[in-house]
């Protein structure tokens, strides 16, 4: 074996190896693992790109996954990747911390180890310095369980170290401090930290989901890392603001800035002034860790052609005045990386022996490694070769994706070769990016792509569900309108402390028309909503306190509403009366599909797929529309639907609004449906007359199972052989004539829409019954938020976001949406960026250009593509890491945002720029459309943008001009109340009386400030205990309260045991109930459970206790002394007349 004989020649003292005949990421990566279980030293993996790192990353984490599988006995190794800040050198934007997060750790994880790893390294990262050894070892902070730490000193340690205070820990990089509790999210954590003290002493530490705030699990100890690589001690902060002072290198306010603790975007360019040296990777490895160059010809070209970048941007920043340090303060220079590499032990990694070789070392050939071909779905291939290793004696290790697909491949062994012994076959789970044999070895890998053809690289998702619009109060401000239910609309001017009956209360404070004030008192805001519905500019009117025109607003609102909802539940009940066909319940077969996605569904996911599975085994035609955010999952769901069709011998229609997107649905269907004998084809003005006659006529005589097409598939000539599910992409899109027909064939045949357009959940629930509706709000792991600039157009701003991406081998959309000047635009782009190589595409191009550029485009042909928004509608390339917008301002809120969607599909950060016109002149509503994208872009923003959306233009363009003027009149959220109430009450439903019951108690129950000191906090979970409904509701609350601010004090206590006093009252139709002394009045409404012998029987039980004031009013005793023992007796005496009731 060739890492025998590099040991062999290790221990003779040679230093430079070359290693010839590796031609791909997982031939080098199992020659990399074989050589540490040999040498058993550090190996540090150096590449000329970053995505070449990433595969071989990924490709040796397999094989050390796999140790058992492969060779005895296992050895304890980690793998590390310490990836680039992904930014140009100097570029004034500062990484995100997701990827500071990932090379802190990697840094802090080596200083730990000692021999047992492996690092690769793109040479960005190798080339920029990095912050002192020491520094980083000093800021790193493990505590446990029963340690003792001042918790001044652990906030300040966490300030020091990039950490920032905020009042709810949701990203990370935030801390929060809350009495006894501290929340702490670090940056290279799945999720944050929330530590209990009692003291000084840690009681507990649990994991939290920052969406929920709960708790979700208990460990023992944890180990925090600085979250930022500027890691700034007192000391460390005054020597670099002097010598910044000294330099006179930044601007005053920008110093200004850093004096006072605040961050400044690019502010870690700055790390020369505030170290004394910068440390290289090399100072964090042990002297005899092993270097492996991949493709040295390849990587000291992009050592020379980076510092070429390096030089060039630095001259930039000059002439833009930000003044950074020299290039060698910051990063290696040429001749001192090869004085490091040569000063290692180096094995080169080489492709073929060139000419041009870096040394005189004797070349060894790696052992017969080598590629596997693929099979392409040739079964009979596929078997000939495995007879093939059988008889030569190899293991075969066939690598599949998931358990489901290992148990597909096993059936269809079987089935193919009968009783033939396949013994020699092992299954695993896992991703390899191709198949390889290793004869020296006797081992086969081959993977289910290799067998079946490509699919695409996916990664886990992650179990993290937020809300898509939220009812609550937490982001009321002072002077935002509000609307009380039986007041109107008011203006919100804060809280005030007001004495009632000895005891101090807080209280909204509402101004109403002619300076009238409303106080509304913390248990009371079930009542309140912001208002959400005049649209940009507008200033709704205040209503006058004690006047019928509120009343008279409702009713008027109500009756529009009425006719509205009177058309829309004739569709609803045609379709209940009509027949339609009622699909079989799934089999092993539809379990084994859904097993091989290579996601981890979302609890959003499966909802979504269960009730479209359960419409289609129902005899009523479905009509479930899918709602969720770019790239969050809908397709998987018309996937399961289309299988589910195709498997009882229906044939499946995708209908798309562009023809780039019918191409894109094809090749995603092809790749799920790829080991499956389903028959798919695309019908488009990508196809020629001929082929086109040759798909009609498939579909006609059944040939055809599924086919995606745009408008085309509603054009008479399309006749179906057996058509049974019609699925609609992005409906909104489509002309008036197209949605007719659409609606025609809705009444007979399952129809399923996709829309990426969010809906609040409350117009959901107010069309309840209307309309089937599944949303899906859940983000995708490993994606990291976009980065949004809103910037004025300019050559600089152009150009670095061009040689950015370029320079990372990614590829970039410049979206500008005038045909008659796109051509000179990309001229514009070119004398920008030389070498960028560009093409254009837009909607009147012929259908075979158009396809041509797009094929180019995906296969990586351009670094740029100048196009009209017809790249909207989804599009997934996943190399496509940079968006520019020329003229944002003239585009929506939800077109800006779906164009955005194009980019972020993959791991690394990616970037929009909204370019403005310099001589134009924004109007209100463009600037705030601007303003809320660049501030909306965390991950799942789709449906806070449409709550934005609905303030900027109005909430009536979701349900047409002719509601506008309602909505804006009684505000969204009363709206969507009185439509609910409306559906209702034309579908027959009984609408139950509302009580809402008078408690007077001698306790009165508050969150004090200070154990909820924020009050959009505050306001917040005083409203959700406001409109609980359960004692359960109750109950869980009591345990978040708990576990997000610690123990409950005893006014806390008191107001949830008054919440769940009113629960039981409200299920009893009490009215009032009425404490005094040690007696307890209670007052039934008329519409109450509780009859009048329910009351005398109950009266008699303890004759002396229970008093019969009137016919709905009784009086019992109850224990005087202390709280707890007063509400223990009202909630049993409320329960028992439930019980008997």
């Amino acid at each position: 074996m060739v890492v025998n004989s590099i040991l062999q020649r290790l221990n003779k003292g040679e230093k430079v190896f070359e290693i010839e005949g590796l031609y791909d990421s997982p031939s080098k990566a199992f020659f990399i693992f074989n050589l540490y279980k040999v040498i058993s030293r550090p190996l540090v993996i150096i590449t000329s790109r970053q995505d070449s790192a990433e595969e071989l990353f990924a490709d040796i984490n397999f094989f050390l996954s796999h140790q058992s599988t492969i060779h005895n006995p296992q050895s304890a190794i980690t793998s590390y990747y310490f990836p680039p800040w992904e930014l140009l050198p100097y570029e004034p934007i500062s990484p995100h911390s997701d990827i500071s997060g990932e090379r802190l750790k990697t840094l802090s994880s080596l200083i730990e180890s000692r021999s047992d790893f492996i690092l690769l390294i793109p040479v960005e990262s190798l080339i920029q310095k990095i912050p002192p050894k020491e520094i980083l070892r000093d800021a790193v902070l493990g505590f446990g369980v029963g340690d003792c730490l001042e918790r001044d000193l652990i906030s300040e340690y966490l300030i020091t170290g990039g950490y920032k205070s905020s009042d709810i820990v949701e990203d990370k990089g935030e801390f929060s401090v809350r009495g006894g509790i501290l929340d702490i999210y670090p940056p290279d954590s799945h999720n944050p930290y929330r530590i209990e003290f009692a003291g000084d002493e840690i009681e507990s530490i649990r994991e939290f989901d920052p969406a929920t705030q709960r708790s979700i699990g208990e460990v023992r100890d944890i180990k925090i890392i600085p979250a930022r690589e500027m890691i700034l001690k007192k000391d460390i902060l005054e020597n670099g603001i002097r010598r910044i002072e000294e330099e006179k290198c930044v601007s005053d306010e920008i110093l200004n800035r850093i004096k006072n603790g605040f961050s400044i975007p690019g502010f870690e360019n700055l790390a020369p002034y505030f170290y004394e040296r910068m440390d290289t990777v090399f100072d964090y490895i042990s002297p005899d860790a092993i270097v492996i160059l991949d493709e040295p010809v390849l990587l000291y070209k992009k050592i020379e052609d980076f510092w070429k970048l390096i030089e060039r941007e630095y001259e930039q920043a000059i002439k833009r005045k930000d003044i950074f340090p020299l290039p060698d303060k910051f990063y290696i220079p040429e001749n001192e990386i090869k004085k490091y590499l040569e000063s290692r032990i180096l094995i080169q990694l080489k492709t073929l022996k060139t000419d041009s070789s870096l040394s005189d070392a004797e070349s060894l050939q790696a052992g017969g490694i080598k590629s596997l071909q693929s099979f392409k779905g040739n079964f009979d291939l596929f078997l000939n070769s495995l007879n093939e290793w059988a008889e030569g004696g190899f293991r075969v290790i066939i690598v599949t994706h998931t358990e489901g697909q290992s148990e597909r491949l096993r059936e269809m062994l079987e089935t193919e070769v009968g009783n033939k012994d396949y013994g020699f076959c092992i299954f695993v789970t896992g991703r390899l990016s191709k198949g390889i044999v290793a004869p020296s070895e006797r081992l086969v890998f081959i993977t289910e792509d290799d067998i079946f053809g490509p699919s695409r690289k996916l990664k886990a998702r992650k179990r993290r569900k937020g809300e898509s619009f939220s009812a609550g109060l937490s982001d009321l401000k002072t002077g935002d309108y509000v609307v009380h239910v039986d007041h109107g609309i008011g203006q919100y001017l804060g809280t005030r402390d007001i004495r009632v009956d000895d005891i101090t209360e807080e209280f909204l404070d509402i101004e109403y028309a002619d300076s009238e004030k409303l106080y509304i008192p913390m248990d009371s805001l079930k009542f309140i909503q912001k208002y959400i519905g005049g649209g940009s500019g507008i200033t709704p009117p205040l209503n006058k306190l004690g006047l019928a025109s509120w009343h008279k607003t409702k009713e008027r609102v109500k009756k529009s509403i009425k006719e509205m909802a009177v058309d829309l539940l004739k569709i609803y009940a045609t379709r209940e009366i009509i027949d339609g066909f009622s699909f079989s319940p799934d089999v092993h077969w539809h379990r084994e599909f859904a097993d091989s996605f290579e996601y981890d569904e979302t609890e959003d996911q499966l909802q979504a797929i269960s009730d479209v599975i359960a419409d289609m085994e129902k005899n009523k035609p479905m009509d479930r529309l899918i709602c969720g955010d770019v790239g969050y999952g809908k397709t998987e769901v018309a996937i399961r639907a289309a299988f589910k069709a195709v498997f009882d011998g229906k044939q499946v229609a995708l209908l798309c609004p562009t023809t780039i997107l019918a191409q894109q649905h094809f090749q995603t269907f092809n790749t799920r449906f790829h080991s499956f004998p389903i028959k798919i084809e695309v019908l488009s003005r990508f196809r020629t007359k001929k082929e086109q006659a040759g798909i009609i006529s498939g579909l006609e005589n059944g040939g055809i199972d599924i086919v995606i097409g745009t408008h085309r598939l509603l054009q008479g000539d399309i006749k179906f052989k057996d058509l049974g599910l019609l699925i609609i992409d992005e409906e909104q899109r489509f002309g008036v004539s197209h949605k007719e027909k659409l609606k025609k064939l809705r009444e007979t045949l399952d129809v399923l829409t996709l829309t990426a357009t969010p809906i609040p959940r409350t117009l959901h629930m107010a069309l309840a019954g209307t309309r089937d509706l599944s949303i899906i709000e859940t983000p995708p792991q490993n994606r990291i938020a976009i980065k949004t600039f809103v910037r004025k157009f300019g050559d600089e701003i152009i150009r670095q976001a061009l040689l950015r991406e370029m320079d990372r081998g990614g590829q970039t959309f410049f979206v500008h949406n005038r045909v008659e000047s796109i051509y000179s635009m990309t001229k514009y782009v070119q004398g920008l960026v030389p070498n960028a190589r560009t093409a254009v595409i837009h909607g009147q191009m012929h259908e075979r250009e158009m396809e041509k550029v797009m094929l180019e485009f995906v296969n990586g042909g351009y670094d740029v593509l100048v196009c009209t928004a017809i790249i909207e509608s989804g599009l997934d390339i996943p190399a496509a890491n940079t968006i520019i917008i020329n003229h944002a301002d003239k585009f929506g809120l939800a077109q800006l945002y779906q164009l955005r969607g194009r980019v972020g599909r993959e791991r690394h950060q990616a970037y929009a720029y909204l370019l403005i016109s310099l001589e134009d002149i924004l109007s209100g509503s463009a600037r705030e459309r601007l303003m809320a994208i660049e501030e909306l872009s965390e991950l799942g923003a789709g449906f806070k943008l449409a709550a934005r959306d609905m303030e900027i233009r109005g909430a009536g363009n979701i349900l047409g001009p002719q509601q506008s003027g309602h909505v804006t009149a009684v505000g969204f959220d009363l709206y969507c109340k009185l439509l609910e109430e409306t559906v209702m009450e034309l579908k027959g439903e009984p609408m139950e009386e509302s009580v809402e019951p008078s408690i007077k108690l001698r306790m009165k129950g508050y969150l004090p400030k200070e154990y909820v000191s924020d009050l959009n906090q505050r306001l917040d979970m005083y409203k959700r205990i406001d409109i609980l409904e359960t004692v359960e509701d109750i109950n869980a609350l009591r345990d978040e309260l708990k576990d997000r601010y610690g123990v409950m004090p005893e006014p806390a206590e008191i107001l949830l045991s008054t919440a769940e006093l009113r629960i039981l009252s409200r299920n009893l139709k009490i009215e009032k109930v009425d404490v005094s002394g040690n007696r307890m009045t209670l007052t039934f409404s008329k519409s109450t459970p509780v009859s009048a012998e329910t009351i005398m029987r109950f009266s008699k039980k303890d004759s002396g206790a229970i008093k019969l004031l009137s016919e709905d009013t009784i009086q019992l005793s109850i224990r005087d002394g202390d709280w707890q023992k007063r509400y223990s007796d009202i909630k049993n005496s409320l329960q028992i007349l439930a019980s008997i009731c």
